[in-house]
């Protein structure tokens, strides 16, 4: 688990600090195609996703040189980013396999978007105190991942499936 964890983490840093030059919001959020990772690593290795990403999240604030007050609200938004996935899919018996026909597809879209929310609801009240507008920083992380996690999560997922 601790060797997940670690490789959870390592990926989503990289991901996430080596492409901080695309800012939606400079210091608090930028345009992650990483965020579909804590997706992917969700339906693959299930609650290990939720430390990966959390931690992921902070080391790559640290490696794009954002660190700051909203990488604390950072932490456990990306925590449950990676968590919910992994207990909707619990919750209705699926696994990564359900996720790529169309028999499923309700239940991905469902647990990116919820996913996407509580994400976006745990980091927007942390950055209000340092003067960016709630809204704001809602509606770009909430845009961000589910647009990236659509994107690129169901093709990782269906291709990593078919090599798994």
């Amino acid at each position: 688990m601790i060797v997940l964890i670690a490789l959870c983490e390592a990926l989503y840093s990289v991901t996430v600090g080596y492409l901080k030059f695309l800012a939606l919001i400079p210091g608090i959020t930028e345009l992650r195609p990483g965020a579909c990772l804590p997706i992917v690593f969700s339906v693959f290795f299930g609650p290990v996703a939720a430390w990966g990403s959390a931690f992921g999240n902070l080391v790559g604030d640290m490696m794009g040189g954002t660190i700051g007050p909203g990488s604390f609200f950072g932490l456990p938004g990306n925590f449950f980013y990676g968590y919910i996935p992994y207990r909707i899919l619990r919750a209705v018996n699926a696994n990564s396999s359900d996720l790529i026909g169309k028999k499923k597809l309700a239940v991905y879209i469902f647990l990116v978007i919820v996913a996407s929310v509580v994400c976006a609801t745990i980091i927007s009240p942390g950055v209000t105190y340092i003067g960016i507008p709630f809204d704001l920083v809602e509606h770009a992380i909430i845009l961000n991942n589910t647009l990236m996690s659509f994107l690129f999560a169901s093709f990782l997922i269906r291709n990593l499936e078919k090599g798994v």
